[in-house]
């Protein structure tokens, strides 16, 4: 039997036990590395390599492909510790409901919005639905999985329905980040 320790050490075997701690400073890194647009723009390409012939090459870059899915995965773990937290977005007043969705839209603007209005209030509920119907340790396969059909000079071996929801479903975590991200930890930073 695994004590309590053992299992959350396993679910999160690529965070240190500061980022366990606090998640929210992966979110903080993921964006440090790229914005929004350039982390969707990467995720597109991925897709693109994964569902085709094309072997992630050197002109492209394999390191960089590396580099993103590990940063990926690291996004997905603090999205499985903030909702085993329990973590919600503040209460929003009805008097500024439409100044914030604005904002958030705003905030938005250039890539094709993934999230819902209630999703916009409260990104964290991306996070719930998120793990809702999958676990941690089957995204983690399914971008291994993706990481070796890149580099594979094989025809693609997937099944586009499962690895379309899987790639809306990162959309939504990197748009909802993104909120969390500018609503939450670049105001904590400019105080």
């Amino acid at each position: 039997m695994h004590t309590k320790k053992e299992v959350r050490q396993s679910l999160t075997y690529h965070l240190t036990a500061e980022e366990i701690s606090n998640p929210y400073l992966l979110i903080a890194q993921f964006f440090d590395i790229s914005d929004l647009s350039d982390h969707l723009e990467f995720l597109d390409k991925w897709k693109e390599h994964v569902l085709t012939d094309q072997v992630y090459t050197a002109e492209n870059c394999p390191a960089n492909l590396l580099h993103e899915h590990r940063h990926i995965l690291k996004l997905l773990e603090a999205a499985w510790l903030l909702r085993k937290a329990g973590k919600v977005s503040p209460l929003i007043f009805p008097e500024v409901k439409e100044l914030l969705l604005e904002r958030q839209k705003g905030e938005l603007s250039g890539c094709f919005c993934q999230l819902n209005e209630e999703e916009l209030l409260n990104p964290y509920l991306i996070f719930r639905s998120l793990f809702q119907s999958t676990g941690l340790e089957a995204y983690r396969e399914e971008l291994r999985d993706w990481l070796e059909e890149s580099f594979s000079k094989e025809g693609p071996s997937f099944n586009y329905q499962d690895l379309a929801v899987t790639y809306k479903f990162l959309q939504k975590l990197f748009q909802a980040a993104w909120l969390i991200y500018n609503r939450e930890l670049q105001m904590n930073l400019s105080q």
